[in-house]
């Protein structure tokens, strides 16, 4: 009988709160099939946090009931999280019986000596440093640099990381593939009503954004760009609704709406669970995407799969993520931003028409596709192909 493949994958993004790489380490093991090739597969999530993966997988899945998603083991090293994948990762991985590592988050550990699958999200750290903080940059940069030569195979989450990795490393191409990430078939259907309390701060009309309040966002700019389109529209917009953890730019972006009389419409609300989120796409008038650089762009994909249009900066991984169903602006020419959120905050019609192309495209992006295909991945690199 050919034995289990077991494989140990880095679930540490996976938290509260979560960003887009936790969210699609959540949605690639809820939905990785029970085999791979001819052989059955066993997936070993590695967190430090492995008492918040067991309360309730942050996606809604119930994977503690998948017979092929085993629970992760008790940890000793919680904090610093890089001290935990070094160190503590690294020796779960090593236990007998599993047959390769899958670092999702584009680091691996050092001076590790098993078949590891990489994930690269984007290579923004090294091309355009100045878009990160210090340590970030730093840290970030070094790992990276120092797992995608060692990587037995490598998964872009995008055609623009794909070529970004292979302008770097041109010589990992044979072991490179692209798998994007899909959308989760719960954005397709109807939402629960939004909270009470969060309702009342929205409004009826809303602008939404998700993502950190960084500067590799842009969220500055779309704030900016969101009080000149209130100048020139002359009534007034939806309020402006920001959606994710702390960011870099957070005192920036409040400043900001200050300066231009937006504040009152400019709300920072904090993360969010996924009920509250669907909702959040589901009633808004569009989502604004506006990055400077983008490794993929789940945000686009899930407001698209709720029916919401997407401006879009176009940048990075945005146009595999929302090929249509779009408005494209770059926001650093002139007023194009704001020529593309006044042209969808003002006209319904073609709202309406962007966000009916936009699901039909994200109803074919799925999740089970994605997860299928990296399950080919860690056969081949199991079987050393």
């Amino acid at each position: 009988m050919t034995p289990p493949l077991i494989v140990a994958v880095d679930a540490s993004p996976v938290r509260p709160g979560t960003g887009g790489v936790g969210r699609y380490v959540a949605e690639l093991i809820a939905h990785l099939p029970d085999r791979a090739a001819d052989r059955s597969l066993t997936v070993l999530p590695l967190t430090n946090r492995p008492d918040t993966w067991l309360a309730r997988y942050e996606v809604g899945h119930d994977l503690n009931a998948r017979a092929h998603v085993a629970p992760p083991p008790p940890v000793v090293i919680r904090r610093p999280t890089l001290a935990w994948l070094q160190w503590e990762a690294a020796r779960q991985a090593r236990q007998p019986g599993i047959a390769l590592f899958h670092a999702t988050t584009g680091r691996a550990p050092l001076r590790f000596d098993r078949p590891t699958v990489l994930t690269v999200h984007d290579t923004a750290v090294i091309d355009v440093p100045s878009l990160f903080p210090y340590r970030e940059r730093w840290l970030a940069g070094l790992w990276l640099r120092a797992s995608v030569p060692r990587a037995a195979a490598i998964v872009c989450v995008s055609r623009s990381t794909g070529a970004a990795v292979l302008r770097r490393w041109p010589s990992v191409a044979p072991r490179l593939r692209i798998i994007r990430p899909g959308a989760g078939g719960r954005w397709l259907q109807s939402p629960a009503p939004l909270p009470v309390e969060l309702a009342g701060i929205v409004g009826r009309r809303w602008w939404l954004h998700v993502g950190a309040c960084t500067v590799r966002k842009n969220v500055v700019r779309l704030v900016e760009a969101y009080a000149h389109v209130h100048r020139r529209v002359g009534e007034p917009l939806p309020n402006l609704i920001l959606v994710g953890p702390e960011g870099d730019a957070d005192v920036a972006v409040r400043a900001t709406a200050a300066v231009l009389g937006a504040a009152e419409r400019v709300h920072l609300v904090g993360p969010v669970d996924d009920p509250t989120l669907h909702a959040l796409y589901a009633g808004a008038e569009l989502t604004a995407c506006v990055g400077l650089h983008e490794g993929f762009g789940l945000t686009a994909l899930e407001a698209l799969a709720a029916g919401c249009p997407v401006v879009s900066s176009g940048r990075g991984g945005l146009s595999d993520a929302a090929p249509c169903g779009a408005l494209v602006a770059d926001p650093t020419v002139g007023t194009a931003l704001e020529d593309a959120l006044a042209a969808l905050g003002t006209h319904a019609a073609l709202r309406a028409r962007l966000g009916a192309e936009g699901r039909a495209h994200a109803a074919s992006a799925t999740w089970r596709h994605a997860a299928a295909a990296t399950a080919e991945a860690y056969a081949m690199t199991a079987a050393g192909r």
